[in-house]
């Protein structure tokens, strides 16, 4: 500290100079952080910490957790002793008041530094709670909401089962189906063949019958005929083919 007739100059622990002028000084309260305590501790420093935690910890754990963390640092003076208050109850979190004294207010940084390290690790193997900056949403079993959704889970359930069964239903008829069709496909050509068969054998009748040189067709010639056609008919009525 420089105090000089118009201006005092300050030294920041950042080894920042500001100058302030005397007149400012003079008409505003000081606070000087390096004198304020008793004559066994001139430089401490009182330290503030808040510390949120989830709404299903116990208070009473909380702030035995945060003091003996806070009583484990070296840069904390026993006397004022540390304390640990439940100070509020915010919309994701219980509010804890961490309150101690650095016994130097040039570690406050350092001591800040080392109790929130360590509050973090005993939150994690004890198994704390800390919750992230965002709204938690929780329903006490058994809410309406969850009986809803439960419901409307067991009717897409129920549904999909449905569906499944009614799925297996038609692909085992389909089955059956393709299957009698095939094999009405297949008799009816079996059947055209043996038509076919007896056509040519009736063609072969007629060309050597001496009663009827014109080679005319005969009534059994043309029952057949029309058989072949009807059963070709059928074929292409299975077919489904349209043009």
């Amino acid at each position: 500290v420089d105090v000089g007739i118009m201006s005092t100059k300050i030294k920041t622990s950042q080894d920042h100079q500001v100058v302030i002028p005397n007149k400012s000084i003079s008409g505003k309260e000081v606070i000087n952080f390096a004198k304020g305590g008793p004559e066994d501790t001139p430089k401490r420093v009182n330290l503030r910490l808040n510390i949120g935690v989830g709404y299903d910890e116990e208070p009473a754990h909380v702030k035995q957790m945060l003091l003996d963390v806070v009583r484990e640092c070296d840069y904390i003076i026993d006397d004022p002793p540390p304390t640990a208050l439940f100070r509020d109850m915010l919309d994701s979190a219980l509010l804890f008041r961490l309150n101690c004294w650095v016994r130097d207010y040039s570690d406050e940084w350092v001591a800040r530094d080392w109790i929130l390290t360590r509050v973090l690790e005993r939150c994690i193997d004890e198994d704390i709670d800390i919750p992230y900056p965002h709204m938690q949403l929780k329903y006490d079993p058994p809410s309406v909401m969850e009986k809803e959704a439960e419901k409307n889970a067991a009717d897409e359930e129920r549904k999909s089962a449905e569906k499944e069964r009614i799925r297996a239903e038609a692909r085992i008829k389909e089955q059956a189906e393709s299957t009698a069709r095939m094999n009405a496909r297949k008799e009816i050509r079996a059947r055209i063949e043996e038509l076919n068969t007896a056509l040519e054998e009736e063609e072969s009748k007629e060309s050597e019958d001496p009663d009827d040189p014109e080679g005319g067709i005969s009534q059994n010639r043309l029952d057949i005929l029309a058989e072949i056609q009807e059963l070709e008919h059928k074929l292409d009525e299975g077919s489904g083919d349209d043009d």
